[in-house]
């Protein structure tokens, strides 16, 4: 079921690799299934109140933390993860979209698509090289 899905899941990014562990559920498919949003309301509950540097951000607040880290201690008051989410009825502010085809140094060549609001970067954003500016590690 989810609920063993999800702590399997947390469990391994917790206690191996650190890595954010990304959670993409479907409203829709929460909505249909009330059973499986109940067993993601008590996993987030016991997740929550068990773990003190646990944090649930959105995915650009994952890239705002990978530009500029800062320790568990200084999480807590990381600019990026003070900022609200929006209503989802509010207007897009992304006025033209971008779809970027780059390659990057680390994928040798091999082009991938990106989309973004902003201007395409030189390269695919990658590990050490957040920003897509072709920076070898």
């Amino acid at each position: 079921n989810l609920y063993n899905v999800l702590t399997h899941n947390f469990i391994r990014h917790y206690e191996q690799n650190r890595a954010p562990m990304g959670m993409f559920l479907h409203a829709a498919w929460l909505k249909k299934q009330p059973e499986m949003l109940d067993a993601l309301l008590f996993w987030l509950d016991e997740v929550l109140s068990t773990y003190d540097d646990v944090y649930l951000v959105t995915m650009s607040q994952v890239l705002a933390w990978m530009q500029s880290p800062v320790d568990s201690s200084g999480a807590v008051k990381f600019p990026a993860w003070k900022q609200k989410c929006t209503a989802l009825d509010t207007e897009s502010t992304c006025v033209s979209s971008q779809n970027c085809q780059l390659s990057s140094p680390q994928l040798g060549g091999i082009k991938q698509r990106l989309q973004t609001c902003n201007t395409c970067p030189s390269f695919y954003p990658w590990v050490g090289d957040v920003a897509g500016q072709g920076v070898q590690v």
